[in-house]
């Protein structure tokens, strides 16, 4: 394959996954609408209590996932690895971390924020939200690791992480 080829294949890829995300954001929208809200619209009254005619936390949750994006994608996942196993296949090279424990793009610095999580959490469940492409769309997955030692490679999750 020449460099061109890789490029402009590179490019399709690219192009279909902002096609992709821009499906998401107009779905969560058209939820946001579905209940009588935008983006804008203020969820308190004039005198700054909760309006009683919206489901204020179905919105603020919507407009959090708007709000939400992917700050770093995972590389290689070692076989039977703490990252593999679980529902849904585990984590996949590919999937893209939303939130990884309490981390999330509004907080995250570095890798070793992610590094610090897991061995704080050794033989506990962390909670993962990662982006997935199937058949063309991003589907956002809620995910259970347990890093754990002994698993029978390296490190105690398994995985590689790239930051975006």
């Amino acid at each position: 394959m020449s460099p061109e080829d890789s490029a402009m294949e590179a490019t399709k890829s690219l192009l279909h996954e902002k096609t992709a995300l821009e499906s998401r954001i107009l779905t969560l929208e058209s939820s946001l609408k579905n209940i009588g809200v935008d983006v804008d619209t203020s969820l308190i009254d004039s005198e700054g209590f909760p309006r009683a005619d919206i489901d204020i936390v179905s919105a603020r949750k919507l407009r959090s996932e708007i709000n939400m994006y992917p700050f770093c994608q995972i590389g290689v996942v070692s076989p039977n690895s703490p990252s593999s196993k679980g529902e849904l296949q585990g984590i996949l090279p590919g999937d893209k971390i939303v939130e990884f424990g309490n981390i999330n793009c509004k907080n995250f610095k570095s890798l070793a924020m992610i590094s610090k999580a897991a061995q704080d959490n050794l033989e506990n469940s962390i909670n993962v939200s990662v982006e997935r492409v199937e058949n063309g769309n991003i589907t956002t997955l809620n995910l259970t690791l347990t890093p754990e030692y002994g698993w029978g490679g390296s490190g105690i999750l398994g995985c590689s992480f790239n930051v975006l």
